[in-house]
């Protein structure tokens, strides 16, 4: 089992190799532009799920989502619950 901190771990190793590929998104991405990039790596989560390699893919694409996801709270705001 996957613990919450491995989780975090997983989420901040992607934000960083997002930062290092791409730069600071923050500069010049609306929030469309963020959920477009969410949208796509979402789909590649659900069309993953129907390989053969499922698990891996799809886990691949949720970090990808949630780190995206991250980013954009990062810009525009984190409300919290």
């Amino acid at each position: 089992m996957t613990t919450r901190s491995d989780v975090f771990v997983a989420i901040n190793s992607e934000r960083n190799y997002q930062q290092a590929k791409w730069g600071d998104l923050d500069t010049r991405n609306r929030i469309g532009d963020f959920l477009i990039y969410m949208e796509r790596e979402l789909r590649k989560a659900t069309d993953g799920y129907y390989s053969p390699d499922e698990p891996k893919d799809v886990m691949t694409a949720v970090r990808k989502v949630t780190s995206v996801g991250v980013a954009m709270m990062e810009k525009f705001g984190a409300p919290l619950r």
